[in-house]
């Protein structure tokens, strides 16, 4: 025994170096792991509220108290899931995919996206979108473009993406089931560069032929009452709205 542990001096200093290695290696990996070099763990905010990096110089601002817990948040290129777009869509940037999808904050978040208005068709405005609970896509209000960057603050997580689009309707109105002669009411959501100019239609036969509602040209149709006409009540009837494109030029006045 006596001639083995002194025949390799050496050998155990190789040991030994072996060993710190190995610890050193240990201590580092949480680090490493961290930082996003160790795995594909997305970064994690919580009550303290912090900022979270993503491709392209994309980020996410949280504000303190937005948080209620310690969550994963990650920014990341992707449209996989996300409602479709219109096939009349000019695209100003990627679709941007902020998880966890539906996290709701308490406070608003800011949101900083690369955007390229230069990408969008000639005559276009691109705005900021995000998609919402009903599976559609919304203009988010307040946005600002500068730098090569769209910046907004929101309150929950979703698809966003720097858009386009020619003046679409892009939700219909729901359906309305009334008693004779209460009231009823309907809405549309528009996509495309405001303003717009509603007109309202009825069809009376099931949608095949439609005629004008005189004066219906806003957002949303309020009906003060309702009557039934036959078997079928006339708030009843089909109605659906057209997206008209703005005027250019200024009407003549004769």
């Amino acid at each position: 025994m006596f001639s083995i542990r002194h025949s390799r001096p050496d050998g155990r200093r190789r040991l030994l170096a072996s060993w710190f290695l190995a610890l050193a290696a240990l201590a580092f990996a949480p680090l490493l792991t961290g930082c996003g070099g160790g795995g594909d763990a997305a970064p994690v905010v919580g009550v303290a509220g912090g900022e979270v990096e993503g491709p392209a110089g994309s980020r996410v601002t949280v504000p303190a108290g937005a948080l209620a817990s310690d969550t994963e948040v990650a920014v990341t290129v992707s449209a996989a899931g996300a409602p479709a777009l219109p096939a009349t869509v000019s695209m100003g940037s990627e679709v941007f995919a902020l998880t966890p999808h539906g996290t709701v904050f308490s406070k608003p978040v800011r949101v900083r996206l690369p955007a390229d208005p230069q990408r969008v068709a000639a005559g276009l405005t691109g705005f900021l979108y995000k998609t919402n609970a009903s599976g559609g896509w919304e203009r988010v209000p307040g946005a600002v473009v500068a730098d090569g960057f769209v910046t907004a603050e929101v309150t929950s997580f979703s698809w966003f993406g720097f858009f386009a689009f020619p003046p679409t309707i892009s939700t219909q109105p729901a359906d309305a089931a009334v008693t004779e002669p209460a009231p009823a009411s309907f809405e549309v959501t528009a996509l495309g560069s405001p303003p717009f100019m509603y007109q309202w239609q009825r069809s009376n036969d099931g949608g095949t032929q439609w005629r004008n509602l005189a004066g219906a040209s806003q957002r949303t149709l309020a009906l003060a009452s309702t009557s039934v006409i036959g078997r079928v009540p006339a708030a009843n009837r089909p109605i659906r709205a057209s997206a008209i494109l703005p005027m250019i030029r200024p009407r003549s006045s004769r």
